[in-house]
């Protein structure tokens, strides 16, 4: 708080959401049918490992601009999204302004 003017606020924020580091899921699927509505099913192993581990950045400013009036701006880096490898880096920015009346 009160980084750059007095009531202001500057968020900073590393973060890494939780994610499978190893894993595998039995799945039981119908293969084909028997005879008279009878299914014959067989076990599939899925692995749910992700190829990657997102990470990502965030910073957020807000201040009041005016006696009724704050500004709120933030941006936002996602390195590889969705724990994807092979996904591109996610980039997003924003901006509130609130008026009191």
């Amino acid at each position: 708080t009160s980084v750059w003017r007095s009531a202001d606020t500057l968020t900073v924020t590393l973060a890494s959401p939780l994610h499978v580091s190893k894993g595998l899921v039995n799945l039981r699927v119908p293969v084909r049918e028997v005879s008279d509505g009878r299914v014959a099913y067989e076990n599939h192993e899925v692995s749910v490992t992700p190829t990657g581990r997102e990470r990502h950045v965030q910073l957020a400013y807000a201040a009041n601009v005016a006696k009724n009036a704050s500004l709120s701006v933030g941006s936002y880096v996602r390195y590889q999204p969705n724990s994807d490898a092979a996904a591109g880096t996610d980039y997003g920015a924003g901006m509130k302004l609130t008026l009191q009346f």
